[in-house]
């Protein structure tokens, strides 16, 4: 490209080809140049000043190629670029000052390649970044202070790293950071000293690490905080208000906690104090065979719980006696072997109810009563001997689905009245000799597109 015939050009799209090189006369005469897309090349080599004329240079994709370092010099005069994707290539190394000249750099992805570790000069002056991804690297070791100068950065993407441990000198200077991603990495530890320079930060992703506790304190200046995810850790305890913020700032604002794939055992009356604001619990996959009555009385606003893949046998009474938003509960592949009138009190909003894989036996009459909203009940895979539909009367107004398959039903006791509560029941893979007409008539009748399977 030494000679330009497209001088008002503004975007040049070259990703998908074959270059190998590239050289500082390629795109001189491109003075008018914005967006420049060289990914998914075979560039192993830059020419110094390669992109010196085109002053107006604001994104740069360079993705998908072959590069094995950053030069100092790729981008000096490079002023207005905004973005810079520099992903999925080989860099081990980059420069001193390769971004330094960047005052209006805003999204710069440095993920996929061979980094090691962050200098603390390495973002010096990149005051307007926004998002920075250096995920899928091999970092083991952030300098203290690394980030101190992002202070509008609002995005920090470390995943997929070799990071074992982080304290407030990681991370000082992220005052206006909002999201943290720190998954698929080896931290044990997760702490207040950890998380203190980010007041404002509302997502953490601890996802898939090696954290084997909550401690109480944890969270306590996280005043912003709505999201926690620590599913596929080695948590065995988490302490009493671990998740609570402390009473000089706001109440806590978490909304979505997700402890699956652990070791937790107990859940106590205290585990979830302070979080009145949670929507959305996800404790699936532990060893889970006690829970407090009152364990979920400091969460009243929840929408869904998720309880599947644990060993419990019984349900507390009146365990959720205070969720009276609650829509969805499962209690899937659990050992739950009777359910009591007492089993579900409270949840009037629920609409979808999990207990299939179970070991359920008994289901007293009044066990359904509460659930006035209930359109979903799946029962399957239990050890039902017989089941009485007049235990579901209750239900008729909402009730549209209930699956009662792979139990050990021999006797189906139909409804005492006609009135039709059903679209599809599931009576699949049991011991039934044959279904009475009563059945059939006071489960379907009047519906369209209803079935008995």
């Amino acid at each position: 490209m030494s000679r330009s015939n497209l001088p008002q050009l503004k975007s040049l799209l070259l990703h998908g080809n074959q270059i190998e090189e590239i050289y500082s006369t390629d795109f001189q005469h491109l003075v008018m140049l914005k967006e420049l897309d060289l990914s998914a090349n075979n560039i192993g080599y830059f020419e110094p000043n390669t992109f010196a004329k085109v002053r107006t240079l604001n994104r740069l994709n360079l993705s998908g190629n072959k590069l094995r370092y950053v030069s100092s010099q790729w981008f000096s005069r490079n002023i207005e670029l905004s973005t810079i994707d520099l992903s999925n290539n080989r860099i081990g190394l980059i420069e001193g000052n390769s971004f330094s000249s960047m005052k209006n750099l805003e999204h710069l992805d440095l993920s996929g390649n061979n980094i090691g570790s962050i200098d603390a000069d390495l973002f010096n002056e990149l005051s307007s970044l926004q998002t920075l991804d250096l995920s899928r690297n091999r970092i083991a070791m952030v300098d203290d202070h690394s980030f101190g100068s992002l202070r509008n950065l609002e995005t920090l993407v470390l995943s997929k790293n070799m990071i074992s441990k982080g304290n407030s000198a990681m991370f000082s200077g992220l005052v206006q950071l909002k999201e943290l991603r720190l998954n698929e990495n080896q931290i044990s530890e997760v702490s207040n000293e950890m998380l203190i320079e980010m007041p404002l930060l509302t997502s953490l992703d601890l996802d898939n690490n090696r954290i084997a506790g909550i401690s109480a304190g944890t969270f306590t200046d996280m005043s912003e905080l709505r999201e926690i995810r620590l599913n596929h850790n080695s948590i065995k305890g988490i302490e009493d208000g671990a998740f609570s913020v402390s009473i000089r700032n706001n109440l806590s604002k978490i909304g979505w906690i997700f402890l699956s794939d652990n070791h937790i055992q107990t859940i106590t009356s205290r585990t979830f104090e302070g979080t009145p604001y949670l929507r959305y619990l996800v404790m699936s996959s532990n060893a889970i065979d006690h829970i407090h009555k009152h364990a979920f009385r400091y969460s009243p606003n929840v929408i869904a719980i998720d309880l599947d893949n644990n060993s419990l046998s019984s349900i507390p009474d009146g365990l959720f006696e205070f969720q009276t938003s609650m829509t969805s509960l499962s209690l899937v592949n659990n050992k739950l072997n009777r359910l009591t009138e007492n089993s579900f009190v409270g949840l009037h909003d629920l609409t979808d109810l999990s207990l299939n894989s179970n070991a359920i036996q008994e289901v007293d009459r009044e066990t359904f009563t509460p659930l006035l909203s209930l359109r979903k009940l799946n029962l399957a895979q239990n050890l039902l001997p017989w089941f009485d539909m007049n235990i579901l009367q209750a239900l008729a107004f909402h009730l549209r689905y209930v699956d009662l398959s792979k139990n050990k039903i021999r006797e189906i006791i139909p409804l005492k009245t006609d009135q039709p509560i059903l679209k599809q029941l599931n009576l699949a893979d049991n011991y039934l000799l044959g279904i009475e007409r009563e059945i059939t008539d006071g489960i379907v009748k009047g519906r369209e597109h209803t079935s008995v399977i």
